[in-house]
Formats: structure tokens, C-alpha cells, sequence
């Protein structure tokens, strides 16, 4: 009896382990970065060309609507993302990049946010501003659309 008790033992342990990666695993494939913009602009989808480009202060409009990009600098994993994705450059490169930019040509730095939600109300109070944020964030916000998949886990 004993016995049958050490194998239910083992089975209901293998099931919790076997669960507990089910769950991680499902959690961590969802993770996703995508470009945002507000609900109401007429824009239904930018390039990465395009993104790119307004990053670094180059395109101004498309379908004669203003486009106006916006960072959120407090996450350091979504900035890296940023670089690596959309700018394809480092940090310092990139910053180097703008200041030649505004010094050259007066070219705006793209405004920039310490929190989600600060993010979330200038976009959506912004004609056609984009952002990029974690999906999950993009999903829980009213007034917004998702535009494009920039990155996501695998």
C-alpha cells in the first residue's frame, strides 16, 4: 500500500511540473512588441521603413496625415528591442543620430515618457502618433490600435 502511495506521490508531482512549464512556456510565447497609434487616425499600416524613418524625425506625414512618434524610456528589455528592431543601432548610435539631426537640421527628437499609461493618453490624444509598446499593454488600452507586430518571443 505503501507503495501505491509513492507512485500517486511521483505521478501528481510529475503533473504539477509538467503544468507549471505548460503555463511558463504559454506565458513567455505570448510576449510581443507592437506599434500603436490612435483609434481614430485614419492610417492602417506603416512599413518598417516608414517607422524607421519617423524615429528619426524623416517622415512627417503619410496619407497627408502628421505623423509624430513617442518612446516609453523606462523599460530597458523594450528598448532594447527598439534598438535592435526598429532603429537597428545601438543606444549611443542612435542618440548620436538625433543630435545630428536636430543640430543640422532642427529635426524634433521623438518625445518621450517614463510611464505606460503618460504614453497611452498622448497617443491617443495625438492625431496620428505612433508608439511602440508590450502587447499585452497595447490590449488593456482603450482609445488605441495595434498597427504592426515589430517583435515577439519565441
Amino acid at each position: 500500500m505503501e507503495r501505491c502511495v509513492s507512485v500517486n506521490q511521483r505521478l501528481q508531482l510529475l503533473a504539477l511540473v509538467i503544468l507549471v512549464s505548460m503555463l511558463s512556456d504559454s506565458a513567455h510565447a505570448e510576449r510581443s512588441v507592437v506599434l500603436v497609434m490612435n483609434a481614430d487616425c485614419p492610417i492602417e499600416s506603416l512599413t518598417m521603413l516608414e517607422v524607421r524613418k519617423t524615429y528619426f524625425g524623416l517622415m512627417a506625414s503619410h496619407e497627408k496625415q502628421t505623423v509624430r512618434a513617442y518612446r516609453l524610456n523606462s523599460d530597458e528589455d523594450l528598448s532594447r528591442i527598439f534598438y535592435q528592431t526598429v532603429v537597428a543601432m545601438s543606444e549611443k548610435s542612435y542618440e548620436r543620430r538625433l543630435l545630428s539631426m536636430l543640430l543640422k537640421y532642427g529635426t524634433p527628437r521623438p518625445q518621450e515618457f517614463g510611464d505606460v499609461e503618460e504614453l497611452v493618453a498622448a497617443v491617443r490624444h495625438s492625431n496620428c502618433g505612433i508608439a511602440y509598446m508590450w502587447g499585452e499593454d497595447a490590449a488593456a488600452a482603450e482609445g488605441i490600435k495595434s498597427i504592426r507586430l515589430l517583435w515577439q518571443s519565441e
